[in-house]
């Protein structure tokens, strides 16, 4: 079979139809034919090209090395070669052109094929410059980028990696990953990338790597596989954060987050318009809201309403500032008790110094507020016991002397003389002025007393018609003992004056009727007890409460309702000094008094007296005293001239030669002159140099055995015990009556003394 052979003008023909540009030139160039793609690729007809060199529409001047491919082309047959061909408008389109030998000798020529490749070379271009950018992008990237091929060697390295691990770029490219992994963290490293071979995705991972010089950082690794257009994995391209100080801050942060919600104190952080952000756990305990109750909220929440508008605009004024506020602030818990706290509020600045927060520091200081005011409170009443004493020496003088001349008056004139009743008014109102001055002397501890074992559950039931007929029918008296009640030690007359005077208060605060309730009760107070009641030592008490069902007190009066002088009775109903004398009785007996009170639900007056093992004394039959054997002399020795020479003068009535000195010393002086001649002693006890006890033990080494009465008005810690005087020695409280003068010197001679045989009355 002939092979078909086309002939020129079918050759034309596909040339003619072609989609690509063709263009036939003879060995030199010029053009002899063009297709009708190519006259298009030119913007011009095809018989205007006819005769041109095609080096001069392959540029505006033919490109460099152009004239040398197309000379090549009829000595080597072929060629290829990329161009820009320029058409009619200068416009530029870059071809491909196939350049190809046909015919032989004279009727040699060259065909051209040639392909528009403007846009693939557009493409190619736009590819090389996202390649360009997006290595810059890479390289100067602040974040580590590393990229690795499917072995784990370092493809790519930019200059954050290069920072962050010390190997500069030609030194890391091409090394395994184990270069900046210790070999106790390969492990973990390896099964990360065992994930990104096989499942995909992007990887999360937080590793140990180290650096060039071996310190060892915390770095934080997001690791993307990339694929080819098959889909199969060819490298893994990982972004690189060192969270070394990042992560030593969150621990840092971690650290004082725990510090601050683990400390005893309590702390707030609230915005610039003090909306709570953050409390801790001590500041839940403190006011007992939790952090939900309080976030979003303002602190005013917790307001007493104990402090003013102008307390408040001060201390914002003050942090708003920038200055730190301190002080002391009364707040309200959640269940409505108020606790005092010491406050600290510090604004916080962002960079550019504007106050962004505020934080708080809060201590409860609630007891200890309550020990400083019980200090004052102390010191006050130490103050005020001071005075009282200073004064109770010279006042119960000259109230001795009023009652001491009124009785002497009275007993010298006939019951019906006109003049007697003024004189028994005056000796009842001095009587009152002594009753003031031994209230006084109460709440200040130095009234003169004799505790004993009681027991209190006798002490009340032997007072309860006493206390019936005080607070009067209107109320009614309910006492609840307690069996088997422990005893108490304290004087006996104390019991009676603290029951007296809180029937009296409870009275007071039932004007319209109620009930007056008594208890007695057994208690063992451990360490946590003693902690709530300020002042109170572990131990053993026995336990008095008196409480009423009245008008009850608000939390100020409750402050000071134990103070001397605090009354809220009107003008001449009271003289303050009720309370304030059951106070000094509990204090001077060593125990412990709290109130519990409030409008409206009336009051609770709880009292603690320490425990006694000792039994209880039997109680005391009433006997007579022998008659007072007359005669003999008496050593009197008072500072206070009106006041000796009214004792002088009753002990001589009552049969006594008496001789007086007027101090210690002149006592001293008088007693050496013949000692045998003294029968008694009698003394003052506090007086300037020398006290009464010394001056006895002075005048009992010159003659053992002599018998001595004591008087004061108010008993001097550490010189006087009157319930521990041995036999032969009395004491006679100021201010006294002639009886009282009479029974104390019955005491003190009628006693069964060892010693030397006793002077003889008239002697």
């Amino acid at each position: 079979m002939d092979r078909w052979q086309p002939t020129p003008a079918e050759l034309l023909d596909a040339m003619a139809g072609a989609p690509d540009g063709m263009c036939v030139t003879d060995l030199s160039g010029r053009i002899l034919y063009v297709n009708h793609a190519f006259a298009l690729l030119c913007s011009v007809e095809g018989p205007e090209l006819s005769g041109r060199l095609l080096s001069a529409l392959l540029a505006a001047g033919p490109e460099p090395g152009l004239d040398d491919v197309l000379r090549r082309v009829p000595a080597e047959g072929s060629a290829a070669f990329e161009a820009s061909l320029i058409d009619r408008e200068g416009r530029a389109r870059r071809v491909g052109v196939t350049a190809r030998l046909c015919g032989r000798g004279a009727r040699s020529v060259i065909i051209h094929l040639m392909r528009d490749i403007t846009r693939e070379k557009r493409a190619e271009e736009d590819l090389r410059e996202s390649r360009q950018l997006l290595q810059s992008v890479v390289t100067q990237s602040p974040t580590a980028i590393i990229g690795w091929d499917t072995r784990f060697r370092v493809t790519e390295w930019n200059h954050a990696a290069a920072r962050m691990f010390g190997w500069e770029k030609h030194e890391a490219l091409g090394r395994h990953a184990r270069f900046i992994v210790p070999a106790d963290g390969r492990d973990q490293v390896e099964a990360v990338w065992r994930a990104l071979m096989g499942a995909g995705g992007g990887r999360r991972s937080t590793n140990d790597n180290q650096r060039r010089d071996g310190r060892a950082i915390r770095c934080e690794w997001y690791n993307v596989p990339l694929y080819d257009d098959a889909g199969r994995v060819t490298g893994v391209m990982s972004l690189v954060e060192d969270v070394t100080e990042k992560q030593r801050l969150q621990q840092d942060r971690e650290i004082l987050t725990r510090a601050i919600d683990q400390s005893d104190d309590a702390f707030v952080m609230t915005d610039r318009q003090g909306t709570i952000l953050y409390v801790n756990q001590a500041f839940e305990r403190m006011t007992g809201y939790a952090l939900r109750d309080v976030i979003g909220r303002n602190p005013r929440l917790m307001q007493s309403g104990l402090h003013d508008s102008a307390f408040y605009r001060e201390m914002w004024t003050t942090i708003l500032a920038g200055r730190p506020w301190r002080g002391d602030l009364v707040n309200r818990r959640k269940d409505g008790t108020l606790y005092t706290e010491n406050m600290t509020i510090t604004a916080v600045f962002d960079a550019g110094g504007n106050i962004t927060n505020f934080v708080a520091a809060k201590r409860d200081v609630t007891r200890l507020r309550e020990l400083d005011e019980r200090s004052r409170q102390s010191q006050k009443m130490e103050a005020i016991g001071r005075l009282a004493g200073g004064i109770a020496h010279d006042f119960n003088n000259m109230l001795n002397v009023i009652i001491g001349y009124a009785e002497m008056a009275a007993e010298a004139l006939p019951e019906d003389h006109p003049v007697t009743a003024d004189i028994r008014e005056i000796e009842r109102a001095a009587q009152r002025s002594a009753d003031l001055t031994r209230q006084l002397l109460t709440f200040s501890r130095k009234q003169v007393i004799e505790p004993r074992p009681v027991c209190l559950n006798e002490s009340v039931a032997d007072l309860a018609k006493t206390l019936g007929r005080l607070i009067g029918e209107h109320i009614a008296l309910e006492f609840h003992p307690e069996p088997g009640l422990w005893r108490a030690m304290i004087d006996p007359a104390q019991v009676d004056q603290i029951l007296a005077n809180l029937a009296a208060n409870a009275r007071d605060a039932m004007p319209r009727g109620g009930h007056l309730v008594i208890r007695t009760g057994n208690l063992t107070a451990d360490e946590t007890f003693c902690e709530e009641h300020l002042g109170l030592e572990p131990g053993d008490y026995v336990l008095l409460s008196v409480s009423d069902d009245g008008l009850g007190m608000d939390e100020q009066t409750s402050r000071h309702i134990f103070e001397p002088f605090y009354t809220t009775k009107i003008a001449g109903k009271g003289t303050g000094l009720g309370l304030a004398t059951v106070k000094g009785i509990v204090d001077q007996n060593g125990g412990h008094i709290d109130l519990e009170s409030a409008p409206g639900r009336g009051s609770v007056f709880r009292i603690l007296l320490p425990r006694t093992e000792q039994a209880v004394a039997p109680p005391d039959t009433g006997e007579e005293l022998p008659a007072l054997a007359r005669g003999g002399t008496v050593l009197l020795v008072e500072d206070d001239d009106r006041l000796r020479e009214l004792t002088g003068a009753i002990l001589a009535k009552l049969g006594f030669t008496v001789l007086s000195a007027a101090t210690p010393l002149a006592a001293l002086q008088v007693y050496q002159k013949n000692p045998g001649v003294f029968r008694l002693l009698v003394t003052d006890i506090v007086m300037p140099g020398m006290n009464g006890r010394e001056l006895h033990e002075c005048l009992d080494e010159i003659r053992p055995g002599l018998r001595a009465v004591f008087m004061s008005g108010y008993a001097e810690q550490g010189i006087i015990d009157p319930g521990q005087l041995r036999p032969g020695l009395a004491f006679l409280p100021k201010p006294f009556h002639r009886a009282d003068l009479e029974r104390a010197v019955k005491l003190a001679l009628g006693a069964v003394v060892a010693g030397p045989p006793e002077v003889a009355a008239g002697d």
